[in-house]
Order: C-alpha cells, then sequence, then structure tokens
C-alpha cells in the first residue's frame, strides 16, 4: 500500500507520484496492515500496490479513523476541458526554491523542470518582490487511485 499527500483540489489521478507520505511493506500474505499515527490534515491518496510490477489484483479496502474520512474512487485521468480551453498537454510540478516574507532582503522566485537533461533548459528571468533584483530561474518544455480528505 502505498499513501500520498496530494494538493487540496486534487479529483483526478496521479500520474507522477510524490514522495510516500508511508507505505507498507511487501510480506507474502493475506492481508496488509499499514498504522499511521499523526497524520497531517489534507488530502491523500491510497493506492493499493503488489509487490511485482504490472501484476494485477483484486482487495478490499479498509480505513479506520478517529476523524472523519470522506473516501472516494478517483476514476477521472484528467480535468475536463472547458468550452474555451485546449486540453493539458504537460503536466507541471512546481517547487518552491526560495521564500520570505514582503520587507525583507529576499524575493519569491520558482524554477520550472520537466526533467530533462540540464543543457536542453532555457534561462527565464523572475520578477522579484517590492522592485527588488530579478532572479534567473529556468524552464523547458512533460490501478486505482482513492482520495481521502481528513
Amino acid at each position: 500500500m502505498h499513501i500520498m499527500r496530494v494538493e487540496r483540489n486534487r479529483v483526478t489521478r496521479v500520474h507522477q507520484p510524490t514522495e510516500p507520505v508511508e507505505a507498507s511493506d511487501y510480506a507474502n500474505a493475506r492481508s496488509v496492515f499499514l498504522h499511521l499515527i499523526d497524520v497531517r490534515p489534507g488530502r491523500y491518496i491510497i493506492l493499493p500496490t503488489t509487490y511485482a510490477p504490472r501484476e494485477q489484483a483484486t482487495y478490499m479496502l479498509r480505513a479506520y479513523s478517529s476523524e472523519k474520512l470522506h473516501m472516494k474512487e478517483l476514476k477521472r485521468q484528467a480535468p475536463s476541458v472547458g468550452w474555451c480551453w485546449q486540453s493539458a498537454s504537460h503536466v507541471t510540478r512546481v517547487h518552491i526554491v526560495d521564500a520570505s516574507l514582503p520587507g525583507t532582503s529576499g524575493d519569491f522566485y520558482c524554477m520550472l523542470d520537466d526533467g530533462k537533461r540540464e543543457s536542453a533548459r532555457q534561462k527565464v528571468r523572475g520578477r522579484g518582490v517590492g522592485g527588488q533584483e530579478n532572479r534567473e530561474g529556468s524552464i523547458s518544455g512533460k490501478s486505482r487511485y482513492y482520495s481521502t480528505d481528513r
């Protein structure tokens, strides 16, 4: 079993898995038990997994909590396309590299990266906060899932 914390507004399946909050050990057993403590409130994806890649199996998922859970199966692969928008062709994950509060010496900027090799990236300038000097970043051109709100 693989549990990931995701964005609060996620309603579609995850296509680029993130770092797991917790993952169970694989054992030659009929059932898998995973006990989590001190879980922060938020939205999580519970992904039942098997030991061997591409192996399929049936399962029954139970979740117990002292808080109210809202579990549902995520069936949609991607967000629906509006009448005036094109469908998404890339997936973007944004990591905040540096941040500070207004009035301090730092500025805010983001680096966008699709995981391709370093030499293929283009340099992009970001705007600083409060008229500060701009920073350079880089940009380049890329079973069933269950969600639970706690």
